[in-house]
């Protein structure tokens, strides 16, 4: 376990530097001025985006900004309800939530204004873009200087270090939120500040130190769900069950899937038969009875 833990401590040593997610912020039912990630900039218009970067000759650790406009999408395609068009080149999308918000004229076209920040990585050139939403003079989150986690990496550590800030300022805040946050710790990290150091050492293959993560956090999550009278998160089961699987360990497999459901509320397996874990649990069985069989 001391070395599991000792990775949760080196990642918040490396994240020593304040952080925030501007992608995370929730926007009001009624939308103010905000700049939002565009979507599909890494996906289904990757070329687009980077076209579009390399023709200012952002192909490296690159920035830019640039206006364009929002094409208005079939009204019925609720999954891509418009595509943000730069200098001829489609860079990504908005969702339909906030394409009911703008008032698209004649031409079926709203103006906007985005900044992309460029990284090569592993697997090449990776654009992402924020585009200003209302009429008000743009005011960034994110700049030339304040650069958005762009690497595999550096996302990681971004996620972690807003994760900790959560939990720090929960505690801190005390009354009802700060217990509750209480339940779900063990050995003074919280279930949440695992999901990390999971995905690393799964990463490292250092599945021993992983399984020993996961089940630390499972107990966090099952002391909270008890008191709070919901199922546990699932994720940290899911996880142990994969790393057991890997290490041929059928029997603890089962066996930590079958500890997940008897800490769910009763009935909740009865209302939820397709969830994961429990469908998982069915297939292990039933491959066993076609065995015997």
């Amino acid at each position: 376990m001391a070395s599991a833990m000792g990775l949760v401590d080196k990642v918040r040593r490396l994240l020593g530097r304040d952080w925030e997610i501007a992608n995370t912020r929730l926007m009001e039912e009624q939308y103010s001025a905000c700049d939002t990630l565009l979507a599909a900039t890494t996906t289904d218009y990757a070329d687009g985006a980077r076209a579009l970067a390399r023709k200012y000759g952002q192909d490296g650790h690159g920035y830019m900004e640039a206006h364009g406009v929002i094409l208005r999408s079939d009204p019925d395609d609720e999954g891509n309800a418009g595509t943000v068009l730069v200098e001829g080149n489609r860079i990504g999308r908005i969702p339909c939530y906030v394409a009911r918000q703008l008032e698209f004229g004649p031409s079926g076209e709203e103006p906007v204004v985005i900044r992309m920040f460029t990284e090569r990585t592993a697997r090449g050139l990776r654009c992402e873009a924020w585009y200003w939403f209302g009429r008000s003079e743009p005011r960034w989150f994110y700049s030339r200087d304040h650069r958005p986690p762009m690497t595999p990496e550096a996302k990681a550590e971004a996620a972690q270090r807003d994760t900790e800030r959560m939990v720090e300022e929960a505690l801190e805040e005390g009354g009802p939120r700060a217990d509750s946050f209480r339940l779900g710790m063990v050995d003074g990290t919280h279930y949440l500040e695992t999901v990390e150091p999971i995905k690393q050492l799964k990463r490292e293959d250092r599945l021993e130190e992983a399984l020993d993560l996961c089940m630390t956090a499972i107990q966090g999550a099952e002391n909270e769900a008890r008191a709070e009278g919901h199922q546990p998160a699932p994720w940290y089961t899911e996880q142990a069950a994969i790393i057991l699987r890997k290490l041929k360990r059928p029997d603890e497999e089962k066996a930590i899937i079958q500890r997940w459901i008897d800490a769910c509320p009763e009935g909740y397996i009865k209302a939820n038969p397709d969830e994961t874990l429990v469908v998982r649990l069915r297939r292990i069985r039933e491959k066993e009875n076609a065995k015997r069989s």
